[in-house]
């Protein structure tokens, strides 16, 4: 073993040409990056070219096929066999899954309509719905198309 008081006879490196050391190396592991990266990408549009071939060939190869008819999968287990519809709901309220929610009338949507929506529609953004254009859409898309007979 040697001591830290002992000289060595190593050659001591100024700090520029140490710089220059990494600055070379590190030029040469960027270029070899480089051209790994380039490779990688060749490839990638090589595999993308080849599927849009076989997309092309399959579309083309499909014109003089039948389909085929009836084709049935199996039929899925029911994993609850033995339990009841209303076992199964008393232990998704007792999960806190299903909750109990307060009746609301309609008219509880209190609010007026919004005159500065069409102004910031004009100037291209999307203003926040008021309470009256919540209770129209209710009314438009919930409330009338249940009451529609067939």
């Amino acid at each position: 073993m040697r001591k830290l008081s002992e000289k060595t006879n190593a050659p001591k490196l100024k700090p520029k040409s140490a710089s220059r050391c990494v600055c070379l190396a590190s030029a040469l592991f960027c270029k070899k990056v480089d051209e790994l990266l380039r490779t990688e990408l060749r490839n990638l549009k090589i595999s993308i070219d080849k599927e849009k071939l076989r997309r092309v060939a399959k579309k083309k190869g499909r014109k003089g096929r039948k389909g085929k008819k009836g084709r049935r999968g199996r039929k899925q287990k029911d994993l609850t066999p033995d339990r009841t519809l209303i076992s199964l709901y008393e232990e998704l309220v007792l999960a806190d899954i299903i909750k109990k929610v307060k009746k609301t009338q309609l008219s509880d949507f209190l609010g007026e309509y919004s005159f500065l929506g069409t102004t910031l529609r004009q100037a291209n953004i999307e203003p926040q719905p008021s309470l009256s254009d919540v209770r129209r859409l209710l009314t438009e898309y919930a409330i009338l198309p249940l009451g529609k007979t067939f």
